[in-house]
């Protein structure tokens, strides 16, 4: 079966939200740079902005122009037409139709180029799925190994997201079943696929779990894999904590569904192409690993296209290849972001007064009503001054710290003067 090459494949170049609860007519430029093969889209706004809801239809549409080989326009334009008909004012499907409409043409994709190209024949080499924001799985206990395929029948089929990455587990058992297998008939070449896929998986946790030393083993007898972290503590993928779980729950299912790509089409070095929609890449992940999530999964799956809706600035600033959209003010976001710090991302991208805590702003506002008071000499402001200095020691960050001394010296400047 022939390969899509990345330089053919229609990634999406904006997106047309017709009419999603306040957004009437809207649209989402992604890449209108002709030398760029295609960009991500980065979704942000705040909460009831709209994000999940658009990443929802937008997820829909994709399924059915790409799994179940629709052409969603014509469709809706033949539908369109039907509605508009007064002969058919009174048929029976008349009010399904007009659902069909609103619900289809809620948020639709436009392509690079045309929508024939998703056919029957592509289907199974291209990737797409949707990931929720809550998305922990816990992966079905294995008993045994199962025939090869029967975890490929569940991705070319129309089971749900969240029931093929229960048995992600069961994908792996029967890889080292296979290599156990091919080890007796001096299969090598397999024996070689097989190790290469759980080197490159293990290299990847290393990643995620910041630990070079970390390794992944099978235990035969119990179906079980473990990592094994620093000190010999070991733990299963059920045991991890969210933050690791909802991580892994990606990369896991992507590695998995581009393994099962690459053996539809008998060419293991191909990087498929696609899409992938995830609700809040953040999601339990300490502010460390909210900024290695992009760039460890555009890295890893280089032909696809992600599009992502989040609250965070580590999120945002992440990568450079990606369009930031905010559904709030409904503008795209600068470039200039990525070059941001995350207290400044803080102010002028989500909202924030300025980059301090409550806790400080107090200390801040108090200070400064202090050193306005023209009821209080220099030296009384001095002694209050630093007597506030005393009592918030412990609260004092760097930052505020240099700010509270610059006004006692100023102070003590005046009383010298004095």
């Amino acid at each position: 079966m022939a390969v899509i090459q990345k330089e053919d494949f229609p990634y999406i170049e904006a997106l047309e939200v017709h009419d999603c609860y306040a957004y009437q007519d809207l649209k989402i430029v992604v890449n209108s740079d002709e030398k760029v093969t295609f960009r991500h889209l980065i979704l942000t706004g705040k909460n009831g902005s709209g994000k999940t809801t658009i990443l929802k239809f937008l997820y829909e549409n994709l399924d059915r122009i790409v799994n179940q080989n629709l052409n969603v326009f014509s469709e809706i334009k033949k539908r369109k037409e039907m509605v508009q008909s007064p002969t058919n004012e009174g048929h029976s499907s008349f009010e399904a139709w007009k659902k069909i409409i609103t619900e289809w043409e809620t948020v639709l994709p436009i392509f690079k180029t045309s929508i024939s190209y998703f056919t029957k024949e592509k289907k199974h080499n291209i990737l797409l799925t949707k990931f929720d924001a809550r998305r922990t799985t816990t992966l079905a206990e294995v008993k045994t190994g199962t025939k090869g395929n029967e975890v490929s029948k569940l991705l070319n089929g129309n089971t749900k997201p969240e029931d093929f990455r229960k048995q992600l587990k069961q994908h792996l058992v029967n890889k080292k079943i296979s290599q156990a297998f091919a080890q007796i008939k001096g299969d090598v070449d397999t024996v070689k696929s097989i190790e290469y896929f759980f080197n490159s998986f293990t290299e990847i946790l290393k990643k995620i779990f910041d630990n070079k030393k970390l390794l992944l083993t099978f235990n035969a007898e119990e179906y079980e894999f473990y990592i094994k972290l620093e000190k010999n503590h070991t733990i299963t993928f059920n045991q991890m904590s969210d933050g690791f779980s909802a991580f892994i729950n990606i990369i896991l299912d992507l590695i998995v569904r581009v393994e099962l790509i690459r053996e539809t089409v008998k060419d293991n070095s191909y990087n498929p192409c696609g899409f992938v929609l995830i609700d809040e890449p953040e999601t339990h992940l300490h502010l460390e690993l909210q900024y290695q999530v992009l760039p460890l999964l555009t890295t890893i799956f280089p032909n696809i296209q992600f599009i992502v809706a989040t609250h965070s600035p580590a999120v945002i600033s992440s990568i450079k290849n990606a369009t930031i959209y905010d559904l709030s003010t409904q503008k795209t976001v600068a470039d200039w972001v990525v070059g941001s710090s995350y207290s400044e991302l803080m102010m002028t991208h989500f909202g924030l007064e300025n980059e301090f805590s409550n806790v400080a702003d107090e200390i801040m506002e108090t200070t400064q009503a202090l050193v306005e008071n023209p009821a209080l000499n220099p030296e009384e402001k001095h002694q209050k001054l630093k007597k506030i200095f005393e009592e918030n020691e412990k609260y004092l960050s760097p930052s505020l710290r240099l700010a509270l001394e610059v006004q006692v010296l100023k102070l003590e400047r005046q009383l010298a003067i004095k």
